[in-house]
């Protein structure tokens, strides 16, 4: 569909035509600034770039096209990604109808990155017109990014309700606020939303926002309650009521025939039975739940949509499986909540076209942006892979016998090609950041408790980009960077040491996408001749959260251009999926890692590998080590095992890239033995050589310690660093995230994934 959109912007004096029509495709972003190396975009900015409120758009009619009764009906595609990334914008955003303006207001979303984009849809011409861009800067005058918000129209104030939703604590705050589609801002209600709050409905005739209730493990049996004109949440003590075993995740919905919020909650009654649907109501008077029996309920459902239908007095419900309760696959079922008749019904309709991975297998999307439009009487979904879809509920017409309008199944990383939404710019960070005072004044031999929220991931370690001047860090295990589950993550995270503040770039994405899938000990390096950074091997996990199939290669991210690409050809052998020890030379534009009487070398050129033999070099035990590159000396430095397995003992080893050859070091006073996950980092600054921690073997006997090894003197001593401003030390354990940061002069590393810095004597 070819159109043009020309706006006329109320309010900021701006008139004009967008400036493109949607088949011409994104704006191209610069793949690399010159000069300062600006790391920011302000992509798609075509009307009124920069302005923070653009103005309301005029209200579109209320005449939809007819459709038949009972069918989901493909209405058009969702806008791609402005800066042509590898996925659509919005997976998991939501959105409501605003009955003056007839937009359907759409809000967030947790691809590429949690998101604070607020787009609108005009259903009668669907057309899409983004009205405040993504800001990674994540400003203080909307909502944070995040996913999953709920988000309701409140006819009494005149506006839409956004609350809680999911993120991962650095990407702004959740909150409560107020968008008024009238003039197009955002007003803020509160910053405080509890931790066990995840979803909440607006109960229309209260002015409260009720919460599904806490998990059976923070807060057991109790209740949060927002209440809208004084401000303040309230917890109320609730015996009897739809009980989680995660963090609230119940979808609710304002049922205006009852007057109350209802959740629809997949309960497991008592242990080791499986989970049943349940449906109860919130009574805003008593603050108490009520459970109401239903017949012929559908099967345990997780990750609903819900949307009232005031004219037929019914929830439509319609469902995906979550994985947690079986692998089972994902539904796509639509089903009819009549909560005051106590009653369900199965609507046997084929639903929206489903998702599908290279492999054929149908992948789990999240379709929670499902609202009801007052005036058209329908139902219209909208989910950025699937597209936007409506629904007319009848009750007395037979059902569709097939989904009508998409014939060709959707397929991942496919929609991110869609153009994008026309109108507000998508604002990236501008970096490097300044240089940070508290570092700077760190005196030698100290240790600095940096700020910043915990590094998502273990068992991975992260790489310096000396372009951008931060930390760049790419999935790991016990993953919390996605909004829906824990585990082996596919996301990307940077910490920038100038704010001490921890960025996501990509969200745990549950449907993979043209990057490295998910899962730990994956080496992460910098390639600063051609400003990009490499990812290599990893430890996978199924079935979700895979890459899509793809020719064997290395995948490779430009941090400002924001993409990733698949170059080159192969992985070394016997290594492609269980080491952490690539290193790389910027200067000679080579990573290595060595092998087992071999060493594998990357031409970053030709992103190929090649094998070099190397039989002076002795066996290593496990592949969660670090191996540094020292600039100075134009040597690759390893520790290697020259004793026994029953008797492990250190040895300092360079490899000369030029040479193909290993060499034992003979460094005096070597430090004990350590074979897994210790940090090694070259500090250009003094010419050291920076050893942290470790354990003997997975996981046990870790070395608490901190070594440095002198070129000069070939030898290794043990520092005392003191902490600045007192305290303890940090436990110099798990230290595989850790590396040198040249613009401030220090050696960043974490502890518990939480950052340090170190100044060397």
């Amino acid at each position: 569909m070819r159109w043009l959109l020309s706006l006329t912007i109320f309010g900021m004096g701006c008139t004009g035509s967008l400036g493109r029509t949607l088949d011409e495709g994104p704006a191209s972003a610069d793949s690399r600034k010159g000069g300062d190396h600006l790391a920011t975009d302000q992509v798609n900015g075509d009307a009124c770039a920069g302005d923070t409120n653009p103005g309301p758009l005029p209200p579109t009619q209320t005449e939809l096209p007819e459709i038949p009764a009972n069918t989901w009906v493909y209405l058009g595609d969702c806008p791609g990604d402005v800066g042509g990334r590898e996925v659509p914008p919005g997976r998991a955003s939501t959105w409501a109808y605003d009955p003056v303006s007839h937009y359907l207001y759409r809000y967030g979303g947790y691809t590429p990155r949690f998101s604070n984009a607020l787009d609108a849809f005009d259903p009668v011409t669907q057309r899409w017109v983004q009205l405040w861009g993504e800001d990674e800067n994540y400003p203080v005058d909307r909502p944070g990014g995040g996913a999953s918000w709920s988000i309701q129209y409140d006819p009494t104030r005149a506006r839409i309700f956004l609350a809680a939703g999911l993120a991962n604590g650095f990407t702004g705050s959740r909150g409560v606020w107020a968008y008024n589609p009238a003039d197009n801002t955002f007003e803020h209600y509160s910053d405080a939303v509890p931790d066990e709050v995840a979803r909440v409905a607006l109960d229309v005739a209260h002015g409260l926002l009720v919460a599904s209730p806490a998990t059976g493990y923070s807060n057991p049996r109790q209740t949060q309650v927002f209440d809208l004109n004084a401000r303040t949440w309230t917890r109320y003590n609730t015996p009897e009521c739809p009980q989680d075993i995660w963090n609230a995740s119940y979808p609710s919905v304002y049922d205006e025939n009852l007057g109350r919020v209802v959740v629809v909650a997949a309960m497991v009654e008592s242990e080791g039975q499986p989970a049943v649907t349940s449906v109860w109501s919130f009574d805003a008077e008593t603050k108490l739940w009520q459970r109401h029996v239903t017949h012929t309920p559908p099967p345990a459902f997780g990750m609903l949509a819900l949307a009232y239908d005031p004219h037929h007095k019914i929830i439509l419900v319609h469902g995906v499986k979550d994985p947690s309760y079986g692998d089972q696959g994902p539904r796509n079922d639509t089903w009819v909540l009549d909560v005051a008749a106590g009653s369900w019904r199965e609507l046997v309709t084929p639903g929206p076209s489903p998702l599908v991975s290279p492999s054929g297998r149908t992948e789990i999307v999240y379709k929670q942006a499902l609202a009801y439009h007052w005036h058209a009487e329908r139902f219209i979904l909208a989910d950025p892979d699937l597209g936007v879809w409506g629904f007319r509920y009848d009750p007395g017409s037979p059902m569709g016998v097939a989904a009508v309008g998409a014939s060709t199944p959707p397929a991942i990383g496919a929609a991110a090609q869609h153009p994008p939404a026309l109108g507000a710019s998508d604002e990236r960070l501008l970096l490097p950041s300044a240089l940070n005072p508290r570092i700077q004044a760190m005196p030698e031999n100290s240790l600095l408790a940096l700020a910043g929220e915990s590094l998502p991931g273990s068992e991975v370690g992260f790489w310096y980009d000396s372009d951008v001047g931060v930390f760049i860090k790419y999935g790991g295990c016990g993953n919390h960077s996605s909004p829906f589950w824990t585990g082996y993550g596919n996301d990307l995270v940077f910490y920038d040491p100038g704010t001490e503040r921890m960025y996501t770039r990509r969200v745990g994405d549950v449907s993979g996408a043209l990057r490295p899938g998910n899962g730990c000990t994956r080496s992460v390096v910098y390639d600063s001749s051609h400003r990009r950074t490499w990812f290599f091997g990893g430890v996978g996990s199924g079935p979700y959260c895979q890459a899509p199939a793809h020719d064997d290669g290395s995948f490779a991210y430009d941090f400002v251009a924001d993409r990733f690409e698949l170059l080159g050809d192969g992985q070394p052998v016997g290594y492609p999926n269980n080491s952490c020890a690539v290193s790389f030379s910027p200067s000679l534009g080579v990573g290595m890692i060595p092998g087992e009487a071999q060493t594998w070398e990357f031409d970053a050129a030709t992103a190929l590998w090649t094998a070099q033999p190397t039989p002076e070099l002795p066996d290593t035990t496990y592949g969660y080590t670090r191996v540094a590159w020292a600039s100075a000396h134009g040597q690759f430095i390893a520790l290697r095992n020259v004793g026994t397995a029953e008797a492990p003992q250190n040895a300092t080893f360079a490899y000369d890239p030029s040479t193909h050859h290993w060499a034992d070091l003979a460094a005096a006073n070597q430090p004990p033995f350590r074979g897994s996950k210790f940090g090694l980092v070259y500090d250009s600054v003094h010419d050291l050589l920076v050893l942290l921690g470790g354990s003997v073997s997975w996981n046990t006997d870790w070395r608490n310690d901190l070594w440095l090894y002198s070129f000069a003197t070939n030898a290794w001593t043990q520092p005392t660093p003191q902490v600045v401003g007192g305290g303890e030390p940090p436990a110099f354990t798990d230290n595989m995230p850790s590396g040198f940061d040249e613009r401030h002069g220090v050696v960043v590393f974490t502890e518990g994934n939480r950052p340090w810095a170190y100044r060397v004597q």
